[in-house]
This record gives C-alpha cells, structure tokens and sequence, in this order.
C-alpha cells in the first residue's frame, strides 16, 4: 500500500432489457495493475423484463491515484436464469446443415390459448408469443437456432421436410441483454485512503 492508494466503494445499477430474469449477479474484473478489485461480486436479484435494479450489495475497486482511472477496462460479466420457460426444441444437426433438411415432425402438444392473443382494433386476433416460420433455402441450422436463441424461441411445431415451422418465445420486447451502465454507478461511501494494515 502507498499514499496514492485509494478504495472506492460503490453500487451498481443494472438495466435489463431482456426478458425476464432471476438472480442475477454481476461480477467485475480488470486487466490493469493499477486497479485493483477487492470485492468484485454483486448480487441484483430478480429483474423483470425491461427493469433496472440496484444491487443489494456493493463492489470495492483499490486505485492507484498516480495514475488515470480508465473505467472502460473494468469487465462487467451478469448473469442469472431466464424466468421465462418456453417449451419446444431447437433444429438438431450440424451448424451449417441446411436448416430445411434438419426439420422433422415435431407437436409439443402445447397449443396457445386464449392468453396468447390480442385482439387488434380491426377485429383480428394476433398471436403475441408465437410465430409461422417459413426457412429460407439457404438458411443453415446454426443461423436458425441463435436467431431463435436470441428471442427465447422453440419450435412448437413442424412436419419433416417442410420449411414452415410454428415457434413460440417470450414477447418481443423481451430480449437477452442486461448490462451495468457506468452513468447508474451510485457511490455509497467517498472513497477513502489505504493504509498499511
């Protein structure tokens, strides 16, 4: 320790624009040995979909003052389990299979109920969690599942050998990204000089 070292103790602010998720934590590393990481673990809890949560409890980064801190080689990772269950299955196969051949029968017996649709203002009802998929003949079985992967969707149904397929995911406005944003940093404690134990 040194007179230009300082901790700084602070809580982070998560914005989840993805589905909906359940205990999450966020952990922070950094590269740079004029940083370091004392106490790198949060735990957020559970944010619904398109929420931001404050963790419960705080993260503390030594600095060596003598020299700049550069915030952008701190290295957030957050994770935490979906909350939203889709049932289905993904096309099985090689990645770079062509994705119409890798369709066989599938009926998950898990048809949509009345919770699954809007009714539009013109009368028609939509469905909200489900789509018909017509592949593409050049689309590949990787290409298909991260799309799907990256809404949460499941093929519901299928006939072997045809290219339309029935898919189900959470709502749209539901996707995989939750992420610390350092303007929602909130400090808890000024920070405060080292000293040699």
């Amino acid at each position: 320790m040194s007179r230009t070292a300082f901790e700084y103790i602070y809580r982070i602010a998560v914005d989840n624009s993805g589905g909906a998720l359940t205990g999450v934590t966020a952990n922070v590393t950094t590269p740079l040995t004029e940083t370091v990481i004392i106490d790198g673990s949060v735990t957020v809890g559970n944010l619904a979909a398109g929420a931001s949560g404050v963790s419960s409890d705080t993260f503390t980064v030594r600095q060596d003052r003598s020299k700049p801190f550069n915030r952008s080689a701190l290295v957030w990772t957050v994770s935490g389990t979906s909350a939203n269950d889709v049932n289905g299955v993904l096309l099985q196969g090689n990645p770079t299979d062509a994705a119409i051949e890798a369709v066989v029968d599938t009926d998950t017996k898990e048809y949509f109920g009345p919770a699954d649709f809007l009714l539009m203002q013109s009368g028609v009802s939509a469905a909200r969690s489900a789509l018909r998929v017509i592949l593409s003949p050049t689309a590949t079985v990787g290409g298909v599942n991260a799309l799907f992967e990256s809404i949460d969707a499941r093929i519901k149904i299928s006939l072997d050998g045809v290219g339309i397929i029935v898919i189900s995911f959470p709502p749209l406005d539901q996707n995989r990204n939750c992420r610390p944003k350092w303007r929602r940093y909130a400090p808890v404690l000024k920070s405060r000089r080292c000293c040699p134990s």
